[in-house]
């Protein structure tokens, strides 16, 4: 009976942790700046260097738009489509 209720416990965080990913996928919305920068207090070059330290850089650079590239689907944007 404990190893079903241990079964159910792991199910329950995993789809607690999907959900809150989720959401957060969800809450990017905008452009990259706008995430980045929402008061639109920093550089382009504090913006890159940000991303470099993230290692996200690299992914970024390789939209057209760059820090102007839309984020509202997190999925589509990282593989490139459009």
């Amino acid at each position: 009976m404990l190893a079903a209720g241990a079964f159910f416990f792991v199910c329950s965080l995993c789809f607690l942790a999907l959900l809150l990913w989720q959401m957060f996928i969800n809450a990017l919305s905008g452009s990259v700046r706008f995430n980045l920068d929402p008061f639109n207090e920093h550089n382009d070059v504090d913006l890159w260097e940000a991303l470099e330290r993230a290692h996200l850089k690299d992914v970024i650079r390789r939209n057209p738009l760059g820090l102007d590239a839309e984020v509202c689907n997190f999925h589509d944007f990282i593989h490139g489509s459009s």
